[in-house]
């Protein structure tokens, strides 16, 4: 229970990075050549990239073509507290509603279809659900549902089964990749002071594991300690980060890494708004004082905070920087070479069929669901 106090306080200090108005980013924009070396550490290719990008300019064109929700909305469009969404190959929106627990579909033109899902502990209920992605066929919906492991549906809603194992329950993030493989990490806990984020892959049955990866992690009374950044990237790679450094891992769908992205750069410091914010979270947070008095926030920020990858297997890192409530990613290509940084809304949440989508609050910080044209400037 101490940990997940810890943990609460650390996500309600921390602003939301996965959750994003927009400046149209481009014009034309220079290109130099690649300034980087490619090294080899054994087996594995090793891109070592500078701090300046390839592209100096922005490479980066949004046009938003679809807003759902907002302040004005009614039923059944208004959103009460979006919690995650997805997007199949059609283009219908699926959007988890955490406070009202229930998903809502939305066609690609933003009219509403159904809703599904009840709160409850029985087949096809949502229990403290954090989460909705499709596996990798895009005819699969899969929620990550607290207690209840994952639960699985057709795209038209209808529930197919739930599938629990110890791992799954505690799992932080769940993925499937093209084969029907699961992926998932959670932490696995010794004591305060010994943790691992542990990664692991099921096969396609569901009933057998590999330990991909076990990395210890920081101190959990560090508000902003470095996590783990992980997805499953459009070849079945699985795309791995532990931020105290910058380097991100490629390992293949064998579970052998088969690259490093390496990058310079100068660490962002801690601003005093995220310092009052943890003042805030602790005051509210009633834990006994021996906890709270050595909960602690260092300096910096961790390297990086998470990963986005588009279609054409384009690698946008979180990089902790900000414009106003928006974020500032890093974009590397399929190669692992630094092109550019770029400005993306608060909450981007997926690229899908040439298009970003994301979670924004409008002026009286109500969600509102968003779809750009997205277009790419690399001359």
């Amino acid at each position: 229970m101490k940990l997940k106090a810890i943990y609460s306080i650390a996500m309600a200090s921390a602003v939301a990075l996965s959750v994003l108005v927009f400046p149209s980013l481009s014009n034309a924009q220079s290109s130099s050549k690649w300034k980087g070396i490619i090294t080899r550490e054994g087996e594995v290719t090793v891109v070592h990239n500078p701090k300046v990008p390839m592209y100096k300019d922005e490479i980066l064109r949004l046009n938003e073509q679809l807003a759902i929700g907002g302040s004005k909305a009614s039923e059944p469009y208004s959103l009460a507290a979006v919690k995650s969404l997805a997007v199949d190959d059609t283009g219908t929106i699926f959007v988890l509603d955490e406070k009202d627990i229930v998903i809502k579909m939305f066609d690609k033109s933003g009219k509403f279809i159904k809703s599904f899902g009840q709160k409850g502990q029985g087949p096809g209920d949502l229990n403290s659900p954090s989460r909705i992605t499709f596996d990798r066929t895009k005819r699969i919906l899969v929620v990550r549902n607290g207690p209840l492991g994952l639960s699985l549906f057709e795209r038209d809603g209808a529930f197919l089964k739930t599938i629990v194992t110890e791992d799954i329950k505690a799992s932080h993030n769940a993925v499937f990749d093209t084969q029907g493989r699961l992926c998932i990490n959670r932490i696995r806990v010794q004591d305060m002071e010994h943790r691992w984020d542990v990664l692991k892959k099921y096969d396609s049955e569901i009933t057998t594991a590999v330990e991909m990866k076990s990395i210890p992690i920081g101190s959990p009374y560090n508000v902003v300690a470095p996590m783990v950044a992980w997805t499953i990237d459009r070849k079945d790679n699985i795309v791995f980060g532990y931020p105290q450094k910058y380097e991100i891992e490629i390992i293949d769908s064998q579970g052998k890494t088969i690259k490093k992205i390496r990058r310079d750069y100068d660490p962002i410091e801690v601003g005093p708004e995220m310092k009052e914010r943890n003042e805030k979270a602790l005051k509210e947070s009633r834990l006994p004082a021996e906890i709270a008095s050595k909960i602690f926030l260092s300096k910096y920020h961790s390297a990086y905070a998470n990963f986005l990858v588009d279609e054409a297997n384009r690698l946008f890192v979180a990089n902790w920087k900000q414009k106003e409530r928006d974020y500032f990613y890093d974009v590397f290509d399929e190669n692992g070479r630094y092109l550019a940084e770029v400005l993306l809304p608060h909450r981007s949440i997926l690229f899908e069929g040439g298009k970003l989508y994301t979670c924004e609050t409008d002026q009286e910080d109500y969600p509102v669901i968003k779809r750009y044209d997205v277009t790419w400037n690399l001359k």
